[in-house]
């Protein structure tokens, strides 16, 4: 239901290329069986799909059209990555807010290790995976060591934590543990280093009627030139070329 390319560059390095041009039922089947724990949580055995369709509609309608193609990118990640089975220790939605989450785009676990998730996206025409992929590495790299400009003072690793701790989020104690003891650091400004992570940064480009798969080896060449300048305990990175959102919007308001 992915049009995917893997690539092993190393056992810490790896690559998912999917081209998304259209929805088909498959996919529409499995965005039915997900979408209601990608928002709630995997616990929430009360959660409705229509309720969850309409309050992901009004959060879509609040947006701008830069915010509603990065939501729903961060979305599709979100189904890709648990459709690889990586356990999700959060909740698609704000807490705070009825707006995209603050602090990390994702927090999830698979084979007993922790992965830190950040989605960009464009659609515009001069933009590249390569760029929205160093975006998105520079912003995980300036959450975890204290210099996130964007919200000076703000601990994104308390913001995982309460997202981890909810009942309907997937209990895991030795995640709680770990991100209480990261929050305490970050709030006495000891930070921590990237290379103490596993990191997903995320890419999808909107191309529109200019949609055309990935070129494969081109951006894999580009990808392991860029990675050398990247700090890190693994890295997974995931590229998405995606024709553009009305099939989303169609599904929601469908």
């Amino acid at each position: 239901m992915f049009r995917l390319t893997k690539i092993n560059v190393s056992e810490s390095e790896v690559f998912y290329f999917l081209d998304i041009e259209n929805y088909s039922n498959e996919f529409i089947q499995l965005i039915d069986s997900e979408i209601c724990k990608i928002w709630d949580g995997d616990e929430d055995k009360e959660s409705d799909i229509n309720v969850v369709k309409s309050q992901i509609k009004n959060l879509l309608d609040k947006k701008d059209k830069n915010k509603k193609h990065g939501l729903i990118a961060e979305f599709i990640c979100h189904l890709f990555l648990r459709s690889l089975e990586y356990n999700q220790h959060f909740l698609f939605q704000n807490l705070e807010e009825s707006s995209m989450k603050k602090g990390f785009d994702g927090l999830y676990k698979k084979d007993g290790e922790m992965w830190l998730f950040e989605s960009k996206s464009s659609y515009t025409k001069d933009s590249s995976h390569e760029k929205r992929i160093k975006e998105a590495y520079n912003d995980l790299l300036n959450k975890v060591e204290g210099n996130n400009t964007k919200n000076p003072g703000y601990n994104p690793w308390r913001n995982a934590y309460n997202h981890a701790n909810i009942r309907s989020v997937k209990y895991d104690e030795t995640i709680i543990k770990s991100l209480s003891n990261l929050s305490k650091m970050y709030s006495q400004k000891e930070y921590s280093k990237i290379d103490e992570f596993n990191i997903m940064p995320s890419s999808t480009i909107y191309l529109g009627d200019e949609w055309c798969q990935i070129n494969v080896s081109s951006l894999t060449e580009k990808l392991k030139e860029d990675i050398t300048g990247y700090r890190y305990k693994k890295i997974h990175i995931i590229c998405v070329n995606k024709k553009d959102i009305n099939s989303f919007i169609d599904y929601i308001n469908g």
